[in-house]
Protein backbone atom coordinates (compact mmCIF):
# COMPACT_ATOMS: atom_id res chain seq x y z
CA UNK A 1 0.00 0.00 0.00
CA UNK A 2 1.20 3.49 -0.81
CA UNK A 3 1.19 6.31 1.62
CA UNK A 4 -0.22 9.33 0.12
CA UNK A 5 2.26 12.46 0.72
CA UNK A 6 1.20 15.81 1.52
CA UNK A 7 3.20 18.91 1.04
CA UNK A 8 2.26 21.94 3.10
CA UNK A 9 2.53 25.35 1.03
CA UNK A 10 3.09 27.60 4.11
CA UNK A 11 5.53 26.89 6.87
CA UNK A 12 3.07 25.96 9.56
CA UNK A 13 5.71 23.40 11.10
CA UNK A 14 6.40 25.12 14.28
CA UNK A 15 2.31 25.17 14.72
CA UNK A 16 2.12 21.70 13.96
CA UNK A 17 4.89 20.42 16.29
CA UNK A 18 3.15 22.29 18.99
CA UNK A 19 -0.05 20.59 18.94
CA UNK A 20 -1.92 22.33 16.53
CA UNK A 21 -4.80 19.58 15.46
CA UNK A 22 -5.60 20.61 12.07
CA UNK A 23 -4.43 22.89 8.27
CA UNK A 24 -6.53 24.54 6.60
CA UNK A 25 -6.89 23.64 2.55
CA UNK A 26 -5.56 26.89 1.52
CA UNK A 27 -1.70 25.58 3.33
CA UNK A 28 -1.42 22.20 0.98
CA UNK A 29 -0.09 22.30 -1.94
CA UNK A 30 -3.65 20.71 -4.04
CA UNK A 31 -3.92 17.16 -4.99
CA UNK A 32 -5.79 15.68 -7.62
CA UNK A 33 -7.10 12.27 -8.05
CA UNK A 34 -8.09 11.39 -4.17
CA UNK A 35 -11.68 11.15 -4.04
CA UNK A 36 -12.15 10.26 -0.37
CA UNK A 37 -10.26 10.93 3.17
CA UNK A 38 -7.09 9.09 2.84
CA UNK A 39 -4.26 8.20 5.85
CA UNK A 40 -0.93 10.56 4.59
CA UNK A 41 2.13 11.87 5.71
CA UNK A 42 2.94 15.01 5.72
CA UNK A 43 5.63 17.25 4.96
CA UNK A 44 7.13 20.50 4.20
CA UNK A 45 10.27 21.72 2.67
CA UNK A 46 12.64 20.45 5.65
CA UNK A 47 11.03 16.89 5.36
CA UNK A 48 8.58 14.86 7.10
CA UNK A 49 6.58 16.57 9.99
CA UNK A 50 3.65 14.50 11.27
CA UNK A 51 0.61 11.47 10.03
CA UNK A 52 -2.41 12.66 8.93
CA UNK A 53 -5.96 12.35 7.09
CA UNK A 54 -6.51 14.58 4.38
CA UNK A 55 -9.63 15.07 3.38
CA UNK A 56 -10.19 17.03 -0.15
CA UNK A 57 -13.44 18.00 0.28
CA UNK A 58 -13.44 19.26 4.16
CA UNK A 59 -12.05 23.39 4.88
CA UNK A 60 -9.83 21.59 7.07
CA UNK A 61 -8.10 19.62 4.59
CA UNK A 62 -5.60 17.87 7.11
CA UNK A 63 -6.01 16.63 10.58
CA UNK A 64 -2.91 15.89 12.48
CA UNK A 65 -2.94 12.21 13.94
CA UNK A 66 0.87 11.48 15.20
CA UNK A 67 4.07 13.27 14.56
CA UNK A 68 6.14 9.71 15.12
CA UNK A 69 8.60 9.59 12.62
CA UNK A 70 6.99 6.21 11.48
CA UNK A 71 3.85 5.51 9.73
CA UNK A 72 1.56 5.10 13.30
CA UNK A 73 0.75 1.82 14.98
CA UNK A 74 -2.59 -0.04 13.76
CA UNK A 75 -3.78 -0.03 17.71
CA UNK A 76 -2.60 4.29 17.59
CA UNK A 77 -5.13 4.75 14.71
CA UNK A 78 -8.19 2.65 16.51
CA UNK A 79 -8.04 4.43 18.44
CA UNK A 80 -8.07 7.95 17.37
CA UNK A 81 -10.50 6.78 15.28
CA UNK A 82 -12.45 5.76 18.00
CA UNK A 83 -11.75 9.26 20.21
CA UNK A 84 -13.09 11.19 16.19
CA UNK A 85 -16.25 9.44 15.50
CA UNK A 86 -17.31 9.62 19.01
Amino acid sequence: MAILKIKLSRNLRRNILRGHPWVYKESVVPMRGISRAVLCEISDTKGPIAWGFYDPHSPLTLRILSLEKVLPLNSFLKISLNVLLN
